[in-house]
């Protein structure tokens, strides 16, 4: 994994980790389309979606099945995996706040017999969080009501990270017929304490308090550090118009476009997880209203379901035309997907390996920039590359 520069993350109550995955590179050569781009995959951990594929096997098969995964996706010429390692309230690193993941050791709180450091050799670790909101199967003993319940004065979200931060689509969760987010007594204590917001505001400001508080707690500790979001696609049905869906504005009290709005984020990645001709829930549609909320220009990576083209037959230039039609868009800050998820593209299902192997082959990619991902303008580094990444025959500084 010579090409590989990977960062493990975590998350606080939920579901992902951002790792990326930088190539060693030389200079920049804007000549060739597109010289920076940020191409990620999410590797679901939840339910063991895609990895492990089983709590029951032993950590040195857990481990050999994520290399297969990430010399798959290196072979590939990704350069970024968004990967869950806060899955259900648990964790699959060593936390002091939360248990083991049953999804890796078959029981909660089980210690695994071998830890792993995602790195391609200690000179090349990247360590981001990614943090997920309110999903979770289980509570910690130490206060089950704070890390569950939005607004509460003793919620805490204790982080460890180094180079990045990503918040997926849970704020509040998602509408379960006949049932209701247990938050009644954290919202009488705040009106009793003098509050006037409405239920609804008032989650909603919960979600941008802890936006804000985190996005400005980041750039005061770690500058460096990037701060990203991947919401559900659609803000409110009719942004744009004839866009029909979930209201996660009034369902998931998440205020997104706000946030890319206000610039809190270094990018957003909406999961765009519909094809591009429906007018109802068009892909390009929403990529271009996305684009249009983006007045601060940060970068906009949009989320892409790969797994469609088996679950329900999508062809496989459907998935092609979306990274074009991303492409074009480069001059709107346009400048990457995700894709979920990666086992998929790990086991070739019905040629998707072949489509990604085409749309990001060496001959359509800047062949010195492989694993570069875009540069911020808004917060610039003094070297963006990461910790000890040769160029030509030189190495940089880390950061």
């Amino acid at each position: 994994m010579d090409y590989f520069h990977i960062a493990a993350t975590c998350s606080m109550i939920g579901y992902l980790c951002l790792l990326t995955i930088v190539a060693v590179t030389s200079a920049e050569d804007d000549s060739v389309f597109p010289a920076r781009e940020f191409r990620g995959v999410w590797i679901a951990t939840v339910s063991n979606i895609d990895w492990p594929s089983s709590s029951h096997l032993s950590s040195e098969q857990q481990k050999d099945e994520l290399l297969v995964f990430l010399d798959k996706l290196q072979q590939l010429n990704f350069n970024a995996v968004v990967f869950q390692i806060r899955p259900a309230g648990d964790a699959l690193y060593n936390s002091t706040y939360e248990p083991w993941s049953a999804y890796l050791t078959g029981q909660q709180g089980a210690r695994p017999t071998l830890t792993m450091t995602l790195s391609s050799s200690p000179s090349k670790k990247r360590t981001n969080a990614t943090l997920n909101y309110t999903r979770g199967s289980t509570l910690t003993e130490r206060d089950p009501e704070a890390v569950v319940r939005p607004g509460s004065r003793l919620i805490t979200w204790p982080i460890a990270f180094r180079d990045g931060v990503h918040i997926d689509d849970y704020f509040y969760p998602y509408p379960v017929s006949g049932e209701t987010f247990p938050d009644s007594d954290t919202y009488r204590a705040y009106t009793d304490g003098g509050g006037t917001l409405p239920l609804g505001d008032w989650r909603r400001h919960n979600v941008d308090t802890l936006i804000q508080r985190l996005a400005n707690g980041i750039r005061n500790v770690k500058s460096y550090v990037k701060f990203g979001i991947s919401p559900f696609g659609i803000w409110k049905p009719g942004h744009p118009s004839g866009i029909v869906g979930l209201n996660s504005y009034t369902e998931l009290y998440g205020d997104s476009r706000k946030w890319f709005q206000e610039g809190w984020a270094d990018y957003l990645a909406p999961q765009l997880y519909w094809k591009i001709d429906p007018p109802s829930q068009s892909y390009t549609a929403l990529l271009d209203w996305w684009a249009d909320q983006n007045n601060q220009r940060h970068h906009l990576y949009a989320g892409n379901y790969v797994g469609r083209v088996q679950l329900q037959n999508w062809p496989l230039w459907e998935i092609e035309n979306q990274i074009a039609e991303s492409r074009k868009r480069r001059d709107r800050c346009s400048l990457g997907n995700i894709q979920f998820s990666a086992k998929y593209i790990r086991d070739g299902t019905r040629g998707i390996d072949g489509l990604f192997g085409k749309v990001y082959s060496h001959r359509r990619l800047c062949h010195k920039c492989l694993g570069l991902i875009p540069p911020r303008q808004w917060r610039p580094l003094k070297f963006d590359t990461p910790m000890g990444i040769s160029r030509g025959h030189r190495t940089l500084p880390g950061r």
